[in-house]
């Protein structure tokens, strides 16, 4: 069972936390624009959308099977880095390799249980979120969207998506709204003004005050969510509907895909890290998608002390076990796709999980190779801590989706992955004492990497972490620019073009 979470609150506030004054750049709150009805005797009526929702999507996801499950990372790697290959029959996806899949995961059973309890409602009451009267005891009006047909009979307005279905309060906190968003400042005037305490009023209206931003940042550095506020406010007694309006829907999350349709169209394979840091010194962060996948993957995850190439190759679906479904989506993309034109030279840059499209392609490549077609050079850097733990499994995917004839044990030469994957350059960080990162690779192959993106018209693809690792592919590129006496604006330039893609 997941360890509970020990919340650390950001230090006491001092005699600046009295109560601010109305204009302490705290946030204005506005009459709610709904209400909630407890136990509806009828139905709302369906929206426009609802309606129509046939096709599968973010509020019609696809249950998918999935098919198998293994760790792209052994049991010493300090990433959990899974691949997972669900079934696709029935969905009607047609997708692309850098298309997307998005899983749709509830909050955690135990932290909604938590804030349902101090709320003090009753979780199996059913509810319906409608629009709230007006001043003048009115309902508001039509939104544009849902009164644009000519019909005399004006439809009901139209309630937020993610609050539109009649359901328990149980499952309107556990699959609608999203209780892991860092709580935003007018969330936080709410519930001081329904403070019954004064000092938890004074501190979490001190909270929302331009006075207490450093304070606030601290609040959501340390991941402090809205159990977690309830729980150490009791004296906050938010009305449901405010509440409601002022959480965020619950998002899908979103993974690459890592499979090619030319290979099986009706499977499709994504990767995740399961997110499991340090947000404090003393309390840990647990991404909600990816340890929900993680264990309710564990039928298929077979976990072993063996070496890790028999733990890959005993990974399978297993008929005895229940079957183990996702719901999902397929998001395609207009931009992050392979050359139309497979004779274009490319570029991937994927360290970790990032690696993940670049495993599309390359099987992409290697489908249209044995259908005839020319292929561009390619090349792939991937980076990752250490080759003994994080390395192996990558590497036999790669052989898997090339299926070269592989007479070279170093992975690192060129033509080990032929004819899909040209050129493999792999740079461990933690191998060595001098941290060396996909950039690095990078700069080591300046001569090749200018050649093909300002000699031969190659494309460029960057595939992980944009913060860290995408600035550094970009600094990089503007070393190997100016010191070759060209202008660091080629980088635009081929943005622009549809060759420097992230």
């Amino acid at each position: 069972a997941e360890a509970k979470k020990k919340v650390i609150f950001v230090k006491k506030a001092s005699a600046a936390a009295r109560p601010p004054h109305a204009d302490d750049g705290m946030p204005k709150l506005t009459p709610p624009k709904w209400k909630v009805l407890v136990n509806p005797e009828e139905e709302s009526q369906a929206t426009p959308e609802q309606q129509h929702a046939t096709a599968y999507g973010p509020h019609r996801p696809f249950n998918a099977p999935v098919l198998v499950a293994r760790y792209l990372s052994s049991e010493k790697s300090s990433k959990r880095v899974i691949e997972v290959t669900v079934d696709l029959q029935g969905s009607n996806f047609i997708y692309c390799p850098g298309d997307y899949i998005e899983v749709i995961c509830p909050n955690r059973p135990q932290e909604v249980d938590a804030l349902v309890s101090c709320l003090k409602l009753n979780p199996s009451d059913r509810i319906s979120v409608v629009p709230a009267p007006s001043a003048n005891g009115e309902t508001a009006p039509p939104t544009s969207s849902s009164s644009s047909s000519s019909s005399s009979s004006s439809p009901l307005p139209e309630t937020p998506y993610h609050l539109s279905s009649i359901c328990t309060i149980r499952d309107m906190f556990l699959r609608h709204v999203d209780l892991h968003s860092p709580p935003s400042k007018k969330l936080l005037r709410a519930l001081g003004d329904v403070c019954s305490d004064e000092t938890s009023r004074s501190r979490l209206l001190h909270l929302s005050s331009t006075s207490g931003r450093d304070e606030y940042q601290q609040l959501v550095q340390s991941r402090v969510t809205i159990p977690d506020l309830l729980t150490q406010y009791p004296s906050c007694s938010p009305d449901l509907a405010v509440l409601l309006e002022l959480l965020p829907p619950l998002s899908p999350r979103e993974y690459s895909i890592s499979s090619s349709p030319l290979v099986d169209p009706l499977r499709a394979s994504f990767v995740f890290t399961v997110v499991d840091v340090d947000a404090t010194p003393t309390t840990k962060w647990k991404g909600l998608c990816t340890t929900w996948m993680e264990r309710l993957l564990q039928t298929h995850l077979r976990q072993s002390s063996v070496d890790i190439s028999d733990r890959i190759s005993a990974l399978s679906v297993d008929h005895n076990n229940p079957i183990v479904t996702l719901p999902l989506f397929h998001r395609p993309t207009t931009t992050f796709l392979p050359p139309s034109d497979p004779s274009q030279p490319i570029i991937m840059i994927g360290p970790g999980a990032g690696i993940a499209p670049f495993l599309g392609f390359i099987a992409h490549r290697g489908e249209l190779h044995k259908r005839g077609a020319v292929l561009g050079e390619s090349w792939l850097f991937f980076g990752c801590q250490r080759s003994a733990s994080d390395f192996l499994a990558v590497r036999q995917t790669l052989e898997t989706a090339t299926l070269p004839s592989m007479s070279v044990s170093d992975a690192t030469q060129a033509n080990a992955f032929r004819p899909a994957l040209d050129h493999f350059i792999t740079s461990f960080s933690r191998d060595q004492d001098k941290v060396v990162y996909v950039q690095h690779r990078l700069l080591e192959h300046t001569e090749d990497v200018l050649r093909v993106m300002t000699k031969e018209n190659g494309a460029m693809y960057i595939c992980g972490d944009a913060r860290g690792m995408a600035k550094g592919v970009h600094e990089a590129l503007v070393t190997m620019l100016t010191g070759a006496g060209l202008e660091a604006s080629e980088i635009e330039t081929w943005r622009k073009q549809n060759r420097y893609l992230l």
